[in-house]
């Protein structure tokens, strides 16, 4: 059981489904992940402030976007189209200088909302071919460890994570070296976090380290510093996760994933439409994955959910 577990880790272990595992591996991934889902705490309990998620894009948005992309990862995209940029460079009182944790290969650079003045920075731990033809005047990218970050955060402002964080196996660390540097500067940095729900553990099977729920996200915060101001966005719900289930989970499960239902003509509008009809709900449970925004240094009456158009 030797480096299974890690006191800097909000999950209760710390295997990666990321590298080749063992049946046993496979076995204890989920058995750990199973349990450290159910210790959740409700969302009154956990004292967090939350928002549901409701895509407002139209038909031709939704098709521009979908390339045969996952039902969370489409609610994600959708999620940074849809933030308030100038009412962010208006509170950082600022252009965007950003850092992309985990940036893959750099894509996300073009979903976000860039203007003149703005600066775009990604770091992953691995080099990706596709940098080289993002590169430009703003835009830069650097190979680093996750832990590493923090070197570079001395002159930005704005710090954003992509379905990065679950492959983190020191996540709270890393959530406690950025509040550090930011007590001891003392300037104002917002963080933007996207990352899998604990649904994602049936839906996605084998991803990263851990999924989240409440009580993990309380944990972040709390690293974060006890002036941080925090939102909490749900993204998704019970239908979506259903199918999702039904569209990907189950043709991956049978080793069919070249015949996945993504494949069909029919999936674009099969998600459009049980996306649309989860816009009518309330509901803040059985989200599908979560956005986590943090702000450090901003006055008591800064409104983060305004940063949602």
């Amino acid at each position: 059981m030797t480096n299974y577990f890690d006191l800097n880790s909000s999950s209760l272990h710390v295997i990666n489904a990321d590298h080749k595992m063992t049946l046993i591996q496979k076995f204890f991934y989920f058995v750990f992940n199973i349990v450290n889902n159910l210790f959740d705490l409700p969302p009154r309990l956990a004292s967090l402030r939350i928002i549901k998620f409701v895509p407002t894009r139209t038909k031709d948005d939704f098709f521009h976007t979908l390339t045969r992309t996952s039902p969370s990862r489409y609610l994600s995209n959708m999620f940074w189209r849809s933030l308030n940029f100038d009412y962010i460079r208006e509170i950082l009182k600022e252009n965007l200088k950003i850092v992309d944790v985990g940036c893959g290969s750099g894509n996300y650079r073009n979903i976000l909302k860039l203007s003149d003045g703005d600066t775009y920075l990604g770091v992953d731990i691995f080099e990706s071919p596709n940098w080289a033809s993002l590169k430009d005047a703003s835009t830069s990218f650097v190979e680093i460890d996750f832990l590493q970050v923090d070197q570079y955060l001395s002159d930005k402002n704005l710090l954003i994570t992509q379905s990065a964080l679950e492959h983190f196996e020191k996540d709270l660390l890393f959530f406690r070296k950025v509040s550090r540097l930011a007590e001891i500067k003392n300037q104002k940095l917002l963080q933007i976090h996207l990352f899998p729900a604990k649904s994602c553990l049936w839906t996605y099977l084998y991803h990263g380290i851990r999924q989240y729920n409440f009580r993990s996200i309380r944990q972040i915060i709390k690293e974060s510093g006890p002036d941080t101001i925090a939102l909490v966005v749900n993204l998704g719900s019970g239908s979506v996760n259903r199918f999702h289930l039904n569209s990907i989970t189950k043709h991956q499960a049978l080793h069919r994933y070249s015949k996945m239902y993504t494949s069909k003509n029919g999936y674009a509008d099969d998600l459009r439409s049980v996306i649309e009809k989860d816009r009518s709900r309330n509901s803040v449970s059985k989200p599908s994955f979560f956005a986590l925004i943090l702000a450090h240094n901003f006055d008591d009456g800064c409104d983060l959910a305004k940063i949602l158009k």
